[in-house]
């Protein structure tokens, strides 16, 4: 059995399982399955559009896939909904400080 494997069986069983498709999502992301991670984070959040944890790890597999602009709204997404989630701001400065990006860290 894989590393998902039990979070896989837990949304065979409850395909609402909010919290397993989330972990099987970090689990996929930590497996550099980014696309299989997104989809679990964007089914989340489809259900949850507030759940800011998922906001924070989908920012984090946008920047690893380039994708900075969502990157960037993700990280922003997580700082309205939890300002205090420095971690997000730190993210979200790294982001706007990549020079392919080109926005510079002064942001918008």
């Amino acid at each position: 059995a894989g590393a998902g494997e039990g979070y896989r069986a837990a949304l065979r069983d409850n395909a609402q399982d909010e919290d397993a498709r989330y972990a099987l999502g970090l689990v996929l992301r930590l497996q550099e399955d980014m696309a299989g991670a997104s989809e679990q984070y964007r089914a989340v959040l489809k259900a949850d559009p507030n759940f800011a944890d998922v906001h924070f790890s989908m920012g984090l597999v946008q920047r690893n896939q380039r994708d900075l602009p969502a990157s960037e709204g993700s990280f922003r997404t997580v700082l309205r909904l939890d300002p205090r989630r420095g971690r997000a701001q730190t993210e979200l400065d790294v982001v706007l400080a990549d020079p392919e990006y080109g926005r510079g860290a002064a942001g918008g």
